[in-house]
């Protein structure tokens, strides 16, 4: 990935109804938070498989249980995006 425009990533978040999409200014911490959404995530949507509404630069979307709530958001606090 070249361009640093393609590293964002959407979340759905069930404890509180929302989505929220993450931008990251380099690859290194894009695959770090890719790498962790995916062992927590309840579901994975990625590339041509996203819904129509997505920005042309996402390039996956996570849904994030309830019961991942504090792991998520420590992890995502963790790190600048």
């Amino acid at each position: 990935m070249e361009n640093s425009s393609k590293f964002e990533i959407a979340c759905y978040m069930a404890w509180c109804g929302a989505e929220a999409t993450f931008i990251f200014d380099n690859e290194r911490r894009y695959r770090e938070v890719k790498e962790f959404l995916e062992k927590i995530s309840k579901a994975h949507v990625g590339g041509h498989e996203l819904p129509r509404g997505f920005s042309d630069t996402v390039t996956d979307f996570y849904f994030i249980e309830v019961q991942d709530r504090d792991a998520f958001q420590k992890f995502m606090g963790a790190g600048k995006n």
